[in-house]
């Protein structure tokens, strides 16, 4: 049975994320755990662009919405056909890469806002795919939203403590109570460290974070991240929906509509 508060606490709520992210790093750095130490701080501080995800940051949304002109009617917010899309358009777009840190992704998951990706560069193309001689024109975007449900953002939340938990219950069970944060790899052998970060890898592969075996040098528990699965299209979630900002995506539509033939 777990020893360690912080475990209890995490289990039942009652300590944030951060908190415990830091906690591992401080227990990484004192075990010399490179893999753990890497994701507690990309965890917390976000990842970069060119850092390869773990597969609970990387999702599918298809979700897309529309503020204009469908023939004789102005709508807004509507859904967007994905046949008004090229199917290569609908193929990119369909991943999408989270990288954002911990606290922002607490943010967006417990947020009553929509949350969105600003797709409105698509106008043009949605317009010459919905042209035809009966509506005389294609349909006109003032803006094209891509949707993500702030569920998706709830879902990262639970794996990152699933793994936070995992990799605690291990360590807790080989050195005690981890509440005073002083572990220490001298209390355990060689044999000992083998297991515990064969353990550990185990953790990390059951998400995709890293995929090389263990090798260790001077005890140290560390080794290289990788991740099984990597997708080529990257795109980043924004806070709210919003119209572009672009000059042209902004002024265009107002042409259209003077344009109109009442």
């Amino acid at each position: 049975m777990a020893k360690s508060k912080i475990i209890k606490d995490l289990v039942n709520d009652e300590v944030s994320l951060t908190v415990v992210l830091n906690r591992l790093y401080v227990l990484a750095s004192d075990l010399g755990n490179q893999d753990i130490l890497d994701w507690a701080n990309k965890e917390i501080s976000g990842y970069k662009k060119d850092d390869k995800l773990p597969d609970y940051r990387i999702f599918k949304s298809a979700e897309f919405v529309y503020t204009g002109i469908n023939g004789e009617f102005q709508v807004t917010n509507q859904p967007l056909s994905l046949t008004w899309l090229n199917p290569e358009t609908v193929e990119k777009l369909s991943i999408s890469h989270i990288r954002d840190s911990i606290s922002e992704i607490e943010s967006k998951a417990n947020t009553d806002k929509l949350l969105g990706i600003d797709r409105s560069y698509l106008a043009g193309e949605v317009e010459a795919n919905t042209y035809n001689d009966f509506l005389c024109r294609g349909v006109q975007c003032f803006s094209i939203q891509q949707r993500v449900a702030p569920n998706r953002f709830a879902e990262i939340l639970t794996s990152i403590k699933q793994v936070a938990l995992k990799l605690l219950l291990e360590l807790d069970k080989k050195f005690g109570n981890l509440d005073d944060l002083d572990v220490g790899i001298d209390k355990i052998n060689k044999k000992e460290q083998d297991e515990l970060s064969e353990k550990i890898h185990v953790v990390f592969n059951e998400y995709s974070i890293q995929s090389k075996k263990v090798t260790l040098k001077n005890s140290n528990l560390g080794s290289d991240n990788s991740i099984q699965k990597e997708t080529k299209t990257e795109v980043e979630v924004s806070p709210t929906i919003g119209v572009n900002k672009d000059k042209q995506s902004k002024f265009g539509w107002i042409k259209r509509i003077l344009g109109r033939k009442k």
